[in-house]
Protein backbone atom coordinates (compact mmCIF):
# COMPACT_ATOMS: atom_id res chain seq x y z
CA UNK A 1 0.00 0.00 0.00
CA UNK A 2 2.31 2.67 0.82
CA UNK A 3 4.05 2.38 -2.54
CA UNK A 4 1.15 4.78 -3.89
CA UNK A 5 2.17 7.68 -1.86
CA UNK A 6 5.58 7.51 -3.11
CA UNK A 7 5.13 9.74 -6.35
CA UNK A 8 3.80 12.52 -4.17
CA UNK A 9 6.35 11.89 -1.66
CA UNK A 10 9.36 12.11 -3.61
CA UNK A 11 7.94 15.38 -5.09
CA UNK A 12 7.35 16.61 -2.01
CA UNK A 13 11.10 15.89 -0.43
CA UNK A 14 11.89 16.94 -3.72
CA UNK A 15 10.95 20.88 -2.92
CA UNK A 16 12.23 20.57 0.13
CA UNK A 17 15.86 20.00 -0.45
CA UNK A 18 15.75 23.11 -3.40
CA UNK A 19 14.62 25.49 -0.04
CA UNK A 20 17.15 27.05 2.30
CA UNK A 21 14.06 27.70 5.09
CA UNK A 22 11.14 25.66 5.50
CA UNK A 23 8.13 26.64 7.65
CA UNK A 24 6.14 23.97 9.54
CA UNK A 25 2.48 24.18 10.58
CA UNK A 26 0.99 21.15 12.40
CA UNK A 27 -1.97 20.25 14.41
CA UNK A 28 -1.73 20.26 18.32
CA UNK A 29 -2.96 16.55 18.32
CA UNK A 30 -0.90 13.34 18.72
CA UNK A 31 -0.98 12.66 14.91
CA UNK A 32 -0.21 16.00 13.95
CA UNK A 33 3.09 16.70 16.86
CA UNK A 34 4.16 12.91 15.74
CA UNK A 35 4.06 14.50 11.78
CA UNK A 36 5.59 17.61 12.95
CA UNK A 37 8.75 15.80 14.78
CA UNK A 38 9.42 13.48 12.04
CA UNK A 39 10.06 16.34 9.54
CA UNK A 40 11.90 18.36 11.93
CA UNK A 41 14.15 14.95 12.14
CA UNK A 42 14.59 14.99 9.12
CA UNK A 43 15.10 18.43 8.02
CA UNK A 44 17.63 18.59 10.68
CA UNK A 45 19.17 15.68 9.55
CA UNK A 46 19.52 17.20 5.84
CA UNK A 47 21.09 20.60 7.75
CA UNK A 48 18.05 22.67 6.63
CA UNK A 49 16.84 25.59 9.09
CA UNK A 50 12.90 25.70 9.81
CA UNK A 51 10.94 26.90 12.47
CA UNK A 52 7.65 24.58 13.55
CA UNK A 53 4.06 25.72 15.20
CA UNK A 54 1.46 23.71 16.47
CA UNK A 55 -2.25 25.11 15.73
CA UNK A 56 -5.62 24.31 17.26
CA UNK A 57 -6.91 24.88 14.10
CA UNK A 58 -6.04 26.53 10.51
CA UNK A 59 -7.96 29.89 9.82
CA UNK A 60 -7.33 33.67 8.71
CA UNK A 61 -5.48 33.87 11.82
CA UNK A 62 -2.35 32.35 9.97
CA UNK A 63 -1.47 35.16 8.21
CA UNK A 64 -0.61 37.49 10.84
CA UNK A 65 1.40 34.13 12.44
CA UNK A 66 3.29 34.11 9.03
CA UNK A 67 3.73 37.41 7.70
CA UNK A 68 6.47 37.74 10.52
CA UNK A 69 8.17 34.37 10.19
CA UNK A 70 8.35 34.17 6.31
CA UNK A 71 10.22 35.42 3.21
CA UNK A 72 10.09 34.88 -0.54
CA UNK A 73 11.79 32.38 -1.94
CA UNK A 74 10.80 29.99 1.96
CA UNK A 75 8.63 26.97 1.69
CA UNK A 76 5.51 27.03 4.03
CA UNK A 77 4.99 22.45 4.63
CA UNK A 78 1.64 21.84 6.69
CA UNK A 79 1.10 18.54 8.57
CA UNK A 80 -2.06 17.10 9.43
CA UNK A 81 -4.25 20.25 8.46
CA UNK A 82 -4.88 21.91 5.06
CA UNK A 83 -6.38 19.49 2.67
CA UNK A 84 -9.77 20.61 3.75
CA UNK A 85 -8.71 24.54 3.89
CA UNK A 86 -8.19 25.32 0.00
CA UNK A 87 -9.44 28.93 0.76
CA UNK A 88 -7.00 29.32 3.16
CA UNK A 89 -4.34 28.00 1.08
CA UNK A 90 -5.44 29.92 -1.73
CA UNK A 91 -5.27 33.44 0.55
CA UNK A 92 -1.97 32.32 1.53
CA UNK A 93 -0.69 32.16 -1.87
CA UNK A 94 -2.47 35.66 -3.01
CA UNK A 95 -1.51 37.26 0.20
CA UNK A 96 2.44 36.15 1.07
CA UNK A 97 3.08 34.59 -2.68
CA UNK A 98 5.25 31.94 -0.76
CA UNK A 99 5.20 28.61 -2.14
CA UNK A 100 3.06 25.85 -0.25
CA UNK A 101 3.34 21.70 0.58
CA UNK A 102 1.10 19.73 2.39
CA UNK A 103 1.31 16.56 4.38
CA UNK A 104 -2.28 15.57 5.08
CA UNK A 105 -4.97 12.60 5.73
CA UNK A 106 -7.58 14.40 5.76
CA UNK A 107 -10.41 14.47 2.37
CA UNK A 108 -10.75 17.03 0.03
CA UNK A 109 -13.38 19.74 0.34
CA UNK A 110 -12.86 21.17 -3.03
CA UNK A 111 -10.10 20.72 -5.41
CA UNK A 112 -6.93 22.39 -3.79
CA UNK A 113 -5.36 25.65 -5.15
CA UNK A 114 -2.66 25.12 -8.06
CA UNK A 115 0.77 25.07 -7.70
CA UNK A 116 0.42 22.95 -4.56
CA UNK A 117 2.24 19.51 -4.19
CA UNK A 118 0.56 17.40 -1.45
CA UNK A 119 1.10 14.21 0.03
CA UNK A 120 -2.34 12.97 0.59
CA UNK A 121 -3.93 9.21 0.26
CA UNK A 122 -7.45 9.66 -0.67
CA UNK A 123 -5.77 10.87 -3.86
CA UNK A 124 -4.15 7.66 -4.67
CA UNK A 125 -7.73 5.47 -3.56
CA UNK A 126 -6.64 5.50 0.18
CA UNK A 127 -8.63 6.01 3.20
CA UNK A 128 -6.93 8.42 5.61
CA UNK A 129 -9.61 7.38 8.25
CA UNK A 130 -8.66 3.80 8.58
CA UNK A 131 -5.50 3.17 6.53
CA UNK A 132 -2.74 6.24 7.41
CA UNK A 133 -2.63 9.25 9.08
CA UNK A 134 -0.57 12.04 8.75
CA UNK A 135 2.48 11.09 10.47
CA UNK A 136 2.42 7.84 8.06
CA UNK A 137 2.14 9.94 5.02
CA UNK A 138 5.07 12.30 6.86
CA UNK A 139 7.20 9.41 7.29
CA UNK A 140 6.98 8.58 3.74
CA UNK A 141 8.60 11.76 2.64
CA UNK A 142 10.86 11.45 5.56
CA UNK A 143 12.31 9.03 4.12
CA UNK A 144 12.72 10.28 0.65
CA UNK A 145 15.20 13.19 2.51
CA UNK A 146 17.73 10.16 3.84
CA UNK A 147 17.85 7.07 6.32
CA UNK A 148 15.27 7.80 8.62
CA UNK A 149 13.64 4.37 9.52
CA UNK A 150 14.04 5.10 13.41
CA UNK A 151 10.68 7.75 12.83
CA UNK A 152 9.03 4.71 12.09
CA UNK A 153 8.15 4.40 15.40
CA UNK A 154 6.78 8.12 15.85
CA UNK A 155 4.23 6.97 13.09
CA UNK A 156 2.73 4.31 14.46
CA UNK A 157 2.58 6.63 17.60
CA UNK A 158 0.42 9.17 15.46
CA UNK A 159 -1.75 6.59 13.90
CA UNK A 160 -3.02 5.38 17.56
CA UNK A 161 -3.32 8.99 18.17
CA UNK A 162 -5.97 8.93 15.86
CA UNK A 163 -7.67 5.64 16.54
CA UNK A 164 -6.25 3.38 13.48
CA UNK A 165 -5.47 -0.01 12.94
CA UNK A 166 -2.33 -1.34 11.43
CA UNK A 167 -4.09 -2.13 8.39
CA UNK A 168 -3.18 -0.66 4.59
CA UNK A 169 -0.15 1.82 4.75
CA UNK A 170 0.07 1.87 8.74
CA UNK A 171 0.48 -2.05 8.46
CA UNK A 172 3.29 -1.56 6.17
CA UNK A 173 4.94 0.85 8.17
CA UNK A 174 4.69 -1.32 10.89
CA UNK A 175 6.50 -4.23 9.04
CA UNK A 176 9.41 -1.76 8.55
CA UNK A 177 9.81 -0.78 12.05
CA UNK A 178 9.97 -4.06 13.56
CA UNK A 179 12.34 -5.26 10.47
CA UNK A 180 14.67 -2.93 11.54
CA UNK A 181 14.49 -3.13 14.99
CA UNK A 182 12.85 0.92 15.35
CA UNK A 183 9.61 -1.28 17.43
CA UNK A 184 9.08 -4.39 19.37
CA UNK A 185 5.29 -5.82 19.25
CA UNK A 186 3.75 -7.42 22.45
CA UNK A 187 0.63 -8.97 22.51
CA UNK A 188 -1.61 -7.71 25.73
CA UNK A 189 -3.78 -5.72 27.10
CA UNK A 190 -3.90 -2.29 25.04
CA UNK A 191 -3.45 0.22 27.76
CA UNK A 192 -0.26 2.73 29.22
CA UNK A 193 2.20 0.74 30.95
CA UNK A 194 2.08 1.77 34.77
CA UNK A 195 0.87 0.83 37.65
CA UNK A 196 -2.53 -0.73 37.17
CA UNK A 197 -4.77 0.42 39.78
CA UNK A 198 -3.99 4.21 38.47
CA UNK A 199 -3.97 3.66 34.71
CA UNK A 200 -7.02 1.75 35.14
CA UNK A 201 -8.74 4.87 37.17
CA UNK A 202 -7.27 7.10 34.34
CA UNK A 203 -8.20 4.90 30.99
CA UNK A 204 -10.71 6.35 28.79
CA UNK A 205 -9.38 3.71 26.24
CA UNK A 206 -10.83 1.46 27.54
CA UNK A 207 -13.55 3.12 29.83
CA UNK A 208 -15.04 1.66 32.51
CA UNK A 209 -18.04 3.15 33.74
CA UNK A 210 -17.98 3.12 37.26
CA UNK A 211 -20.15 4.50 40.06
CA UNK A 212 -19.85 3.62 44.47
CA UNK A 213 -20.61 0.45 43.65
CA UNK A 214 -18.46 -0.11 40.92
CA UNK A 215 -14.53 0.69 42.47
CA UNK A 216 -11.77 0.24 40.30
CA UNK A 217 -9.74 -1.19 43.60
CA UNK A 218 -11.84 -3.45 44.88
CA UNK A 219 -12.40 -4.76 41.17
CA UNK A 220 -8.50 -5.38 41.11
CA UNK A 221 -8.55 -6.71 44.71
CA UNK A 222 -11.29 -9.08 44.11
CA UNK A 223 -9.47 -10.51 40.76
CA UNK A 224 -6.04 -11.01 42.83
CA UNK A 225 -4.46 -8.15 40.36
CA UNK A 226 -1.33 -5.94 41.49
CA UNK A 227 1.50 -4.12 40.33
CA UNK A 228 2.65 -2.73 36.72
CA UNK A 229 1.16 -3.73 33.54
CA UNK A 230 4.19 -4.97 31.82
CA UNK A 231 5.23 -6.82 34.90
CA UNK A 232 2.03 -8.82 35.04
CA UNK A 233 2.13 -12.42 34.35
CA UNK A 234 0.08 -14.12 31.64
CA UNK A 235 -2.26 -15.42 33.80
CA UNK A 236 -3.32 -12.27 36.06
CA UNK A 237 -3.31 -10.27 32.90
CA UNK A 238 -5.96 -13.08 31.44
CA UNK A 239 -8.09 -13.25 33.93
CA UNK A 240 -7.87 -9.23 34.03
CA UNK A 241 -9.03 -8.86 30.27
CA UNK A 242 -11.17 -11.40 31.06
CA UNK A 243 -13.09 -8.87 33.67
CA UNK A 244 -12.66 -5.75 32.04
CA UNK A 245 -14.19 -7.09 29.02
CA UNK A 246 -17.40 -8.68 31.06
CA UNK A 247 -17.33 -4.86 32.75
CA UNK A 248 -17.63 -3.08 29.54
CA UNK A 249 -19.28 -5.21 26.95
CA UNK A 250 -22.63 -4.45 27.75
CA UNK A 251 -22.51 -0.84 26.94
CA UNK A 252 -19.51 -0.38 24.29
CA UNK A 253 -19.29 -1.31 20.51
CA UNK A 254 -18.02 -4.12 19.15
CA UNK A 255 -14.86 -1.98 18.24
CA UNK A 256 -13.92 -0.63 21.55
CA UNK A 257 -14.57 -5.00 22.66
CA UNK A 258 -12.14 -5.90 19.79
CA UNK A 259 -9.49 -2.97 20.41
CA UNK A 260 -9.04 -3.65 24.26
CA UNK A 261 -6.17 -6.79 23.50
CA UNK A 262 -4.42 -6.63 20.90
CA UNK A 263 -0.80 -5.69 19.78
CA UNK A 264 1.52 -2.98 22.32
CA UNK A 265 4.05 -1.28 20.66
CA UNK A 266 7.68 -0.77 22.05
CA UNK A 267 9.42 1.98 21.05
CA UNK A 268 13.08 1.11 20.99
CA UNK A 269 14.17 4.82 19.96
CA UNK A 270 11.62 7.40 21.68
CA UNK A 271 11.95 8.81 25.59
CA UNK A 272 9.03 7.08 26.28
CA UNK A 273 8.73 3.50 25.08
CA UNK A 274 5.66 2.23 25.57
CA UNK A 275 3.43 3.69 22.78
CA UNK A 276 -0.34 3.97 24.20
CA UNK A 277 1.76 6.45 27.16
CA UNK A 278 4.17 8.60 24.44
CA UNK A 279 0.75 9.28 22.34
CA UNK A 280 -1.42 10.03 25.30
CA UNK A 281 1.27 12.21 26.66
CA UNK A 282 2.00 13.83 23.59
CA UNK A 283 -1.95 14.84 22.96
CA UNK A 284 -2.31 15.77 26.87
CA UNK A 285 0.27 18.08 26.32
CA UNK A 286 -0.86 19.49 23.03
CA UNK A 287 -4.12 20.23 23.86
CA UNK A 288 -2.47 22.11 27.45
CA UNK A 289 -1.14 24.27 25.64
CA UNK A 290 1.96 22.64 26.25
CA UNK A 291 2.90 22.42 22.25
CA UNK A 292 6.46 23.04 22.57
CA UNK A 293 6.45 20.20 25.72
CA UNK A 294 4.96 17.72 23.57
CA UNK A 295 6.86 17.90 20.46
CA UNK A 296 10.33 18.18 22.40
CA UNK A 297 9.66 14.80 23.46
CA UNK A 298 9.27 13.32 20.12
CA UNK A 299 12.68 15.17 19.27
CA UNK A 300 14.18 12.52 21.95
CA UNK A 301 14.67 15.25 24.55
CA UNK A 302 14.34 13.49 28.05
CA UNK A 303 14.42 16.95 30.34
CA UNK A 304 10.58 17.84 30.09
CA UNK A 305 9.45 14.00 30.81
CA UNK A 306 8.33 14.58 34.30
CA UNK A 307 6.24 17.40 33.28
CA UNK A 308 4.44 16.21 30.72
CA UNK A 309 3.20 12.73 32.39
CA UNK A 310 1.67 15.21 35.42
CA UNK A 311 -0.65 16.89 32.02
CA UNK A 312 -1.29 13.90 30.91
CA UNK A 313 -2.76 12.23 34.26
CA UNK A 314 -4.50 15.71 34.67
CA UNK A 315 -5.70 15.35 31.46
CA UNK A 316 -7.27 11.73 31.53
CA UNK A 317 -9.06 12.47 34.81
CA UNK A 318 -10.99 15.18 33.49
CA UNK A 319 -11.63 13.35 30.99
CA UNK A 320 -12.95 10.36 33.03
CA UNK A 321 -14.63 13.39 35.40
CA UNK A 322 -16.95 14.21 32.21
CA UNK A 323 -17.44 10.95 31.36
CA UNK A 324 -19.07 10.15 34.83
CA UNK A 325 -21.88 12.08 34.15
CA UNK A 326 -22.71 11.83 31.28
CA UNK A 327 -25.69 9.69 31.89
CA UNK A 328 -27.23 12.54 32.97
CA UNK A 329 -26.52 15.39 30.93
CA UNK A 330 -26.57 13.50 27.26
CA UNK A 331 -29.98 15.22 24.88
CA UNK A 332 -31.27 12.31 22.63
CA UNK A 333 -32.71 12.80 19.02
CA UNK A 334 -33.62 10.55 16.29
CA UNK A 335 -30.51 10.45 14.58
CA UNK A 336 -27.83 11.15 17.03
CA UNK A 337 -26.84 12.56 20.41
CA UNK A 338 -25.03 15.72 21.66
CA UNK A 339 -23.84 16.68 25.18
CA UNK A 340 -22.09 20.34 26.03
CA UNK A 341 -18.77 20.00 27.68
CA UNK A 342 -17.13 22.23 29.89
CA UNK A 343 -13.87 22.08 29.05
CA UNK A 344 -12.63 23.01 25.56
CA UNK A 345 -9.22 21.10 25.51
CA UNK A 346 -10.90 17.43 26.08
CA UNK A 347 -13.75 17.64 23.26
CA UNK A 348 -12.49 14.98 21.51
CA UNK A 349 -11.52 12.32 23.92
CA UNK A 350 -14.44 12.92 25.77
CA UNK A 351 -16.22 12.02 21.99
CA UNK A 352 -14.32 9.13 21.51
CA UNK A 353 -14.94 7.57 24.50
CA UNK A 354 -18.70 7.97 24.85
CA UNK A 355 -18.77 6.58 21.37
CA UNK A 356 -16.79 3.78 21.54
CA UNK A 357 -17.88 2.79 25.75
CA UNK A 358 -21.06 4.23 26.34
CA UNK A 359 -23.67 5.45 23.22
CA UNK A 360 -22.09 3.69 20.46
CA UNK A 361 -25.18 3.22 18.07
CA UNK A 362 -25.51 6.91 16.89
CA UNK A 363 -23.12 9.46 16.03
CA UNK A 364 -21.77 12.00 18.89
CA UNK A 365 -21.51 15.83 18.82
CA UNK A 366 -19.49 17.56 21.71
CA UNK A 367 -20.60 20.79 21.83
CA UNK A 368 -18.20 23.69 23.78
CA UNK A 369 -19.28 26.89 23.96
CA UNK A 370 -16.09 29.27 24.05
CA UNK A 371 -16.38 33.28 23.95
CA UNK A 372 -16.70 33.61 20.21
CA UNK A 373 -17.31 30.52 18.74
CA UNK A 374 -18.04 27.16 19.83
CA UNK A 375 -16.12 23.88 18.88
CA UNK A 376 -17.71 20.84 17.99
CA UNK A 377 -16.12 17.03 17.85
CA UNK A 378 -18.31 14.35 16.48
CA UNK A 379 -17.59 10.75 16.31
CA UNK A 380 -18.94 7.63 15.23
CA UNK A 381 -18.23 4.12 15.04
CA UNK A 382 -16.99 1.80 11.94
CA UNK A 383 -20.00 0.05 12.02
CA UNK A 384 -21.97 3.71 11.72
CA UNK A 385 -19.66 4.22 8.89
CA UNK A 386 -20.58 1.06 7.06
CA UNK A 387 -24.39 2.05 7.39
CA UNK A 388 -23.47 5.27 5.56
CA UNK A 389 -22.82 7.99 7.76
CA UNK A 390 -20.39 10.42 6.87
CA UNK A 391 -19.35 12.81 9.44
CA UNK A 392 -17.11 14.77 7.83
CA UNK A 393 -20.47 15.89 5.24
CA UNK A 394 -22.35 16.30 8.30
CA UNK A 395 -20.94 18.56 9.80
CA UNK A 396 -19.49 20.79 6.55
CA UNK A 397 -23.45 20.89 5.56
CA UNK A 398 -24.88 21.48 9.43
CA UNK A 399 -22.08 24.10 10.43
CA UNK A 400 -21.84 25.99 6.77
CA UNK A 401 -25.99 26.67 7.46
CA UNK A 402 -25.09 28.26 10.86
CA UNK A 403 -22.06 30.24 9.38
CA UNK A 404 -19.87 28.00 10.87
CA UNK A 405 -17.15 25.35 9.48
CA UNK A 406 -16.69 21.72 9.64
CA UNK A 407 -14.87 18.89 8.24
CA UNK A 408 -12.74 15.83 8.72
CA UNK A 409 -13.16 12.05 8.16
CA UNK A 410 -16.19 10.04 7.93
CA UNK A 411 -15.94 8.72 11.45
CA UNK A 412 -14.30 11.50 13.40
CA UNK A 413 -14.87 15.65 12.34
CA UNK A 414 -14.81 18.96 14.13
CA UNK A 415 -15.60 22.20 13.28
CA UNK A 416 -16.93 25.90 15.03
CA UNK A 417 -19.65 27.34 14.80
CA UNK A 418 -20.77 30.95 16.09
CA UNK A 419 -21.99 31.18 19.77
CA UNK A 420 -25.04 31.36 20.31
CA UNK A 421 -26.46 29.50 16.53
CA UNK A 422 -26.26 25.76 18.98
CA UNK A 423 -30.02 25.96 18.73
CA UNK A 424 -30.01 26.02 14.80
CA UNK A 425 -26.65 24.05 14.45
CA UNK A 426 -28.75 20.86 16.56
CA UNK A 427 -31.41 21.21 14.05
CA UNK A 428 -29.41 20.81 11.24
CA UNK A 429 -27.74 18.35 12.43
CA UNK A 430 -31.57 17.14 12.05
CA UNK A 431 -32.16 17.99 8.91
CA UNK A 432 -29.13 16.14 7.86
CA UNK A 433 -29.08 13.19 9.66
Amino acid sequence: MIERLLDSAKKVASEIKNREFVRVISHHDADGITSAAIICHALLRCSIPFQTTLLSRLDEGILEILRDSTKEGDLLLFCDMGSSQGEILAMIQRELGIDIVVIDHHRYQKEPPTGIFQVNPHSVGLDGAFEVSASGCTFTVAQELGDNVDLSGLAITGALGDKQRMVGVNKDILGVAVKNGIVRVKKGLKIADGEIREELELSTEPYIHRDEKNDIGAFLEELGVKGRLWDLSSSDENRLIDALIAKIKARASEDAIEDIVGERYILNFEVIPDAIGLMQTIDACGKRGKMGLALSLCMRDRNGIDEASAIRVDFQRKVVRELSAVDQNIHERDGFRYIFAEDRDITGAFAGAIIRYLYPDKPIFVINRLEKVSKISARGTRALVASGVDLSEVMRIAASKVGGVGGGHNVAAGGSIPVGTEDEFVKALDEVL
